[in-house]
């Protein structure tokens, strides 16, 4: 009897462990649709995938030296959560060298990607025929021959691969910070606190529009004109450290890291618009 026990205990042991071992699905299942789980090393071809309009290609037509491939459904609330991230991403990023395309599980959300502005012809959809990923979002960096270079799930990682390759662009700049001096801030921040207030006490400084983006997590009493979530905007402009100040004088963009430095840039505030 004590040998049965210990059998059967070993054989527990052995299956737990199996299981463990098992790949990760994150719960996400074909559920009737077939399930094809793309890995880095791979390369993208052999499945259709259908544009805007609805006409067919093999995924491996996707053309672009270089893509990052969103792939997400509609109904996936982290999706939902993201577009208006995946639409400043766009605005930064997506150039001649970088396509950013996404690819939806059954349908592609038309009134949604309109609302967020991001354009129509950066979408595919699998008609619900096929599911490409074991979880949603997953973002591929696919090189020019459709080959996957990088896999990632969480939007910040996403982030932080292209601000730290990518140069982004001058008008994108431009336009969010559009002559206003911004105040680039984040919670329980000491010296945002300090340098808010000595803001206010300089003449040149107050005589200009201040627009403050908190970075970062927020509290549900914070005030702030933008929340930049994942610092997306913050790291196009270098800023890793804060408090952080922005600002457009004559086209430029200039950034300072201390009220002094900033202080020091007076003539350079004297010509950013009022």
């Amino acid at each position: 009897m004590k040998k049965t026990v210990i059998l059967v205990i070993g054989l527990l042991a052995i299956a737990l462990l199996a299981i463990a071992l098992m790949p990760k699905t994150h719960g996400r299942k074909g559920n009737g649709v077939p399930l094809h789980v793309f890995n880095v090393g791979d390369t993208f071809s052999g499945y259709t995938i259908y544009n805007d309009a609805g006409t067919a290609i093999d995924i491996g037509q996707l053309q672009g030296e270089r893509k990052v491939i969103i792939f997400a459904w509609d109904k996936c609330g982290d999706c939902r959560s993201q577009y208006e991230n995946y639409s400043n991403l766009i605005k930064l990023y997506d150039n001649q060298n970088l396509d950013i395309i996404f690819i939806w599980d059954d349908k592609i959300p038309v009134s949604d990607m309109n609302n967020a502005q991001i354009p129509l012809e950066k979408h595919y959809s699998a008609n619900g025929k096929v599911k490409f990923t074991d979880w949603v979002p997953t973002y591929f960096v696919v090189d020019k021959n459709n080959k996957i270079t990088k896999s990632l799930t969480d939007i910040q990682d996403l982030e932080e691969y292209l601000s730290g390759v990518y140069t982004p662009k001058n008008e994108a700049l431009l336009a969010f910070l559009d002559s206003r001096l911004i105040f680039f801030t984040l919670e329980g921040c000491s010296g945002c606190a300090t340098a808010k207030n000595e803001l206010s006490e300089n003449s040149i400084v107050s005589s200009l529009t201040l627009y403050t983006v908190l970075c970062g997590e927020k509290k549900e009493n914070s005030v702030f004109d933008y929340h930049d979530s994942n610092l997306i905007y913050a790291h196009a402009l270098g800023i890793d450290s804060f408090p952080a100040f922005a600002v457009v004088s004559e086209g430029k963009v200039h950034v300072s890291r201390t009220i002094d430095e900033l202080i020091n840039m007076g003539h350079i505030l004297k010509g950013a618009n009022r």
